[in-house]
C-alpha cells in the first residue's frame, strides 16, 4: 500500500472516530423544512409555499467542497421538483435580485436559484444560517398537492491540503445527503351554498374601482371606461366583470390587461363605451363579485358612481358612432373579426347541414385525423369539435362568452381558459394573414384530450 493511500486511509478513520467520540457529523449540519400557512385551500386560492434551508455557517466555512466547477454562495445542491413544476397548480417564482431581500447562489433542481436570506437560527449550540426558496401556488385542480420530500445534497471535508494551481484539495472528500419531510395540501371546491348568477371565478380580497379620462361624452362618441381591481387572489384568472347590460351604454370592445396583474396585484380592464340614452347623468355603480377564502363565502363589492356631463341632444340616441368618431382599438378590431369568422362558419354549417354532421362521440378522432393533414384549417376544426361537444353549432363557439359557457357544462377554469384563449389567437391569425404554428396545433391537441372526459355525459 502507497503511503499516500496509508495516510487518506487514516484521516478518514480519524474523522469516524471524531463523530463516535461525540463531534456531530455533517449530515448533522444542514436541514430543510417545506412550509405553508395552512393544510387545506380552495381551489383557484393562491397560497404561499417555503421550501427553508438550515445550514452550519462555521462548518460550512471551513468544511464544505464547491460540487460544481462554477463557484456558488452556498455548495448545495437541492432536489425538490414541486418547486419548478407541480401537476394540478400553477406557479410564481420569488422575487429574485434586485429586490430588498439579500440573496446568495445555489443550485436548485439542477439550476442556478437564489435563496433568499432569512435570518439565523442557534440550535444545538450553533449558529444556522436560514435560507428561503418562495413559491405563490395556485391550485388548479381538486385533490391533494403532494410536495415530496426535498434533498439536499453537499460535500464536505476535514482535511485539505493548498495546491498552487488547484488551491484548497480536499484529501477526505465526502457528499452528504439530507432529506426533509414530504408535505401534502388538500384542495377543496367553492361551495355552492350562496353561489352568486354572474360569478366569474375570482378567489381572493378584492376591491375595485372605476376611472374615465374624462367627464364630458358626446351620445355620438365612443369613450373608455377602465375597471381596477386590485387585491390578493387569482388575479390573471378570473371572467372579466361583463357590462354588455350596462343601462344606458353600448359596449363596443374590451381590453384586459392580465397577463400581468398577479405581478402588480391589479387587473386593468378598459371597456368601449358609447351613451344609448343621453338622458344618463351617471355610470352606475359596477358589481364584481369574488370567493372570499378567509370567510369562506361569496362577497359583492361596487364601484362608485361615475358622474357623466353628456354634451349634445338629451335624448335617447340609437345612432352607433362612426369609425371617425370612435377610437381605433386592436380589440374592436378582434371583435370585427371574430364576428366575421362565426358569420362563415355559420354560413358553411348551413350549405354543409345535410352532407355532414359530427357524431359528439367521434369528433375527438375526426378533429384529430383532420388536423394532422397538411394545410389543415385549425381554427375551423377545433370550433367544429367544439360545436360538437358543447351540442351547439359551430359557428356560436366564437364568442366572449365561450369560457364562460364552458365552465356551466362542466369544464375546468384552466382548460376553458386556454379553449378561449386558443379560439381567439387563431381567429386573429387567421384575419391577420398569418398561419397557426406548430405549438397551436399542440396546444389544440392537447385540449381535445383534456375536453374529451370533461365534456363527456358523467364525466
Amino acid at each position: 500500500m502507497s503511503r499516500a493511500a496509508a495516510f487518506s486511509i487514516a484521516l478518514l478513520l480519524y474523522g469516524v472516530a471524531q463523530t463516535h467520540a461525540g463531534e456531530p457529523g455533517p449530515e448533522t449540519r444542514v436541514f430543510l423544512e417545506t412550509e405553508t400557512a395552512r393544510d387545506t385551500y380552495f381551489l383557484e386560492e393562491p397560497f404561499r409555499i417555503t421550501l427553508r434551508i438550515g445550514f452550519d455557517r462555521e462548518f460550512f466555512e471551513s468544511n464544505a467542497v464547491q460540487m460544481f466547477q462554477q463557484r456558488f454562495d452556498v455548495p448545495v445542491q437541492i432536489h425538490a421538483p414541486w418547486l419548478q413544476e407541480w401537476p394540478g397548480a400553477r406557479l410564481r417564482s420569488q422575487p429574485g435580485r434586485g429586490r430588498m431581500q439579500r440573496t446568495l447562489t445555489l443550485v436548485l433542481n439542477g439550476e442556478e436559484q437564489d435563496a433568499i436570506v432569512a435570518g439565523e437560527r442557534e440550535q444545538d449550540g450553533r449558529t444556522f444560517t436560514l435560507l428561503e426558496i418562495r413559491r405563490t401556488v395556485l391550485p388548479t385542480a381538486l385533490g391533494d398537492l403532494e410536495a415530496s420530500a426535498p434533498r439536499v445534497q453537499f460535500a464536505c471535508a476535514t482535511n485539505f491540503r493548498d495546491d498552487f494551481v488547484r488551491g484548497r484539495v480536499p484529501l477526505d472528500r465526502r457528499e452528504i445527503s439530507v432529506q426533509g419531510m414530504p408535505r401534502t395540501i388538500s384542495i377543496r371546491a367553492l361551495p355552492e351554498e350562496g353561489k352568486p348568477k354572474g360569478f366569474g371565478g375570482a378567489v381572493g380580497h378584492f376591491s375595485i374601482r372605476a376611472e374615465m379620462t374624462a367627464q364630458q361624452v358626446s351620445p355620438k362618441t365612443a369613450f373608455r371606461l377602465s375597471l381596477l381591481i386590485q387585491g390578493e387572489g387569482n388575479l390573471e384568472r378570473f371572467d372579466p366583470p361583463r357590462l354588455d347590460r350596462l343601462p344606458g351604454f353600448h359596449v363596443y370592445g374590451v381590453l384586459d390587461n392580465k397577463d400581468q396583474a398577479a405581478h402588480v396585484h391589479t387587473r386593468a380592464i378598459t371597456y368601449d363605451l358609447a351613451i344609448a340614452d343621453a338622458a344618463t347623468g351617471e355610470i352606475p355603480a359596477i358589481p364584481f363579485t369574488f370567493f372570499d377564502p378567509a370567510k369562506e363565502k361569496y362577497r359583492t363589492v361596487h364601484t362608485e358612481p361615475v358622474a357623466l356631463s353628456v354634451s349634445g341632444d338629451a335624448t335617447r340616441s340609437t345612432e352607433t358612432p362612426t369609425a371617425a368618431e370612435a377610437p381605433i382599438d386592436f380589440t374592436l378590431l378582434i371583435g370585427a373579426a371574430l364576428v366575421l369568422f362565426a358569420f362563415c362558419v355559420w354560413i358553411g354549417v348551413r350549405i354543409g347541414t345535410r352532407r355532414r354532421q359530427i357524431d359528439p362521440d367521434v369528433a375527438a378522432d375526426a378533429f384529430r385525423a383532420q388536423a394532422s393533414q397538411p394545410g389543415a384549417d385549425l381554427a375551423k376544426l377545433l370550433t367544429e369539435y367544439l360545436g360538437a361537444r358543447l351540442g351547439c353549432p359551430a359557428a356560436s363557439v366564437i364568442s366572449p362568452d365561450l369560457a364562460q359557457r364552458m365552465r356551466a357544462v362542466g369544464v375546468s377554469a384552466d382548460v376553458a381558459a386556454r379553449t378561449a384563449r386558443l379560439i381567439e389567437s387563431l381567429v386573429a391569425a387567421r384575419y391577420g394573414g398569418s398561419s397557426p404554428d406548430e405549438a397551436a396545433f399542440r396546444e389544440a391537441n392537447s385540449l381535445v384530450d383534456a375536453l374529451e372526459p370533461e365534456t363527456r355525459p358523467g364525466g
